[in-house]
């Protein structure tokens, strides 16, 4: 099973790939009128060797001071998993950067395992 979760704030953009027991994380350091979520998150896609059709859950990382991008970030994953047709979880963290591997291997009833994380900052 595949996950892809997204969220941000207006501060960076972040996107996780959960599979094969491994958490790889993309994370774009930029204000919010200056970056490009979709394609960011396309340029996830592609490093992963992945496509949306091949992701089974879409997740929203929504943290709770920044209210208006994850309006934003709601609304593309929610027409992605709508056009995919695949299920759209919502995932609340105090910021981005509180999401830690353990929250996302639950993210879906995976299970625990021992799962490395690979960072990617733009």
């Amino acid at each position: 099973m595949t996950v892809l979760a997204a969220g941000g704030d207006r501060d960076q953009f972040s996107v996780w790939i959960i599979r094969n027991q491994t958490i790889q994380r993309w994370t774009c350091r930029q204000a919010t009128k200056e970056r490009n979520d979709l394609a960011f998150l396309h340029q996830a896609l592609e490093d992963s060797a992945l496509s949306l059709a091949t992701i089974d859950i879409l997740c929203l990382v929504m943290p709770e001071q920044s209210r208006t991008t994850v309006r934003v970030v709601a609304t593309l994953l929610a027409t992605l998993a709508w056009y995919v047709d695949r299920p759209l979880r919502i995932f609340s963290v105090s910021t981005i950067n509180d999401l830690e591997v353990q929250q996302l291997t639950s993210l879906h009833s995976m299970g625990h395992f021992d799962a490395t994380v690979l960072d990617s900052v733009v």
